[in-house]
């Protein structure tokens, strides 16, 4: 038998749980907790501006959304009458969408639509990173018949929607021009048409024989004012201008055609209004030769 002495083992005891308390309570070395704090420092330093770019970008992006439904309206509209409004009390009327000023998000306060036959959405910010800048649409009808929308804005370029950043895709400028051409040539057959109407509307024309020369019809002035009377004797020149110019005889068309301005000079408003057709007429002929000049040379 042997006797155990506890105070010894008390000693013992409680030397082992003050090395191992004095373990736990150490805490962290300097060198530690100067490498936890650079982490954190590149964390925030690279974390805080990629999160404030986010912010940024979705805010720029909320234009280009609330501008969503108005290009619909529009893309509608310009395949119903062959154009984007212009001249009218309220476009925004006219393309059933509400106001400009109700139409808004968090950031942007108005997106309006142009009058000026151009179909241009503008988005403005209000408030946020972009505050008094601006989203812009501009429609642009490409030759297959769809619509492309031109993004512009002067927000930086690195917070922009995709599609607001130059260089991104869109029509090519081959499909642009063909577009310029078909419109070009819609513009001319409705000049064509005003020329049509307009002599019509105002008893001016005249029969032709199948070469193009003018057939008179007696009485041909019956019932007819003196500017009618004149107008009418300017297109009968005019047509003789036309049908020497189709055989080469240049002088002899220009001589008629000098009598057709003579007596359009002596027809008042409606001579006035007839120039004024005419000159549309070829300003439009001039539109499609040069429309189609530029498709040449896009190798259309």
């Amino acid at each position: 038998m042997f006797a155990i002495d506890l105070s010894s083992v008390k000693y013992c005891v409680e030397t082992e749980y003050i090395k191992l308390m004095r373990g736990v309570n150490q805490g962290f070395t300097l060198i530690e907790l100067m490498i936890a704090v650079a982490i954190i420092a590149v964390l925030v330093a690279v974390g805080v501006p990629q999160y404030q770019n986010y912010v940024a970008r979705s805010q720029a992006i909320e234009g280009v959304n609330l501008a969503g439904g108005i290009k619909t309206a529009l893309a509608e509209y310009y395949n119903t009458n062959g154009a984007f409004p212009k001249d009218t009390t309220d476009p925004h009327v006219g393309l059933g969408l509400e106001p400009a000023t109700s139409i808004t998000g968090k950031y942007v306060t108005s997106v309006t639509v142009s009058d000026d036959g151009l179909g241009t959405i503008t988005a403005e910010f209000g408030s946020g990173n972009h505050a008094g800048k601006f989203v812009r649409l501009t429609p642009v009808p490409v030759a297959s018949g769809s619509i492309y929308f031109d993004c512009d804005s002067d927000i930086e370029e690195s917070y922009r929607p995709k599609e607001c950043v130059e260089g991104t895709s869109g029509p090519t400028a081959l499909e642009i021009a063909q577009a310029a051409l078909a419109a070009a040539q819609d513009s001319l057959t409705v000049a064509q048409a005003a020329v049509t109407s307009y002599m019509a509307d105002n008893n001016a024309a005249w029969n032709t024989r199948p070469d193009g020369r003018p057939i008179v019809s007696w009485p041909w002035d019956s019932g007819l004012t003196t500017d009618e009377r004149n107008l009418k004797i300017a297109n009968f020149y005019r047509i003789y201008s036309l049908y020497f110019a189709s055989i080469g005889n240049t002088s002899a068309s220009t001589r008629w055609n000098g009598y057709s301005n003579m007596y359009l000079d002596r027809s008042g408003t409606l001579g006035t209004g007839y120039r004024d057709t005419v000159q549309a007429a070829a300003d439009a002929a001039q539109a499609v030769t040069d429309a189609q000049q530029a498709v040449t040379d896009l190798g259309g």
